[in-house]
């Protein structure tokens, strides 16, 4: 396994009928932090960073160090919260950035 900033690469998950440019995941402590490119049916390629822990939420600080350390500086990313039907949490303790195109 490489390391990258202090993160460790670790076998990254894949969902079946999602479309990935890239996927890696990786490891520090306890955080685990998932990084893809999507591709979307309109032809977009989006980031998006999964960034959990076990028994405890991500600090503010974790989720900074992990967005400027595994993507690329000259993308804009945040935290949505979308329409409440649409809101989907499988894991408690997960937050997502997602790319902003401006």
């Amino acid at each position: 396994m490489s390391k990258h900033h202090g993160y460790t690469e670790v076998p990254a998950p894949v969902q079946i009928g999602v479309d990935y440019v890239f996927n890696k995941a990786y490891a520090k402590g306890d955080l685990r932090i998932w990084v893809t490119r999507d591709a979307y049916w309109t032809g977009e390629v989006r980031w998006h960073l999964s960034i959990s822990t076990n028994h405890r939420y991500p600090t503010w600080e974790e989720i900074r160090d992990a967005r400027y350390a595994l993507l690329p500086d000259n993308i804009t990313m945040g935290m949505l919260l979308p329409p409440k039907r649409e809101y989907v949490n499988v894991h408690p303790n997960c937050f997502h950035l997602h790319e902003i195109i401006e």
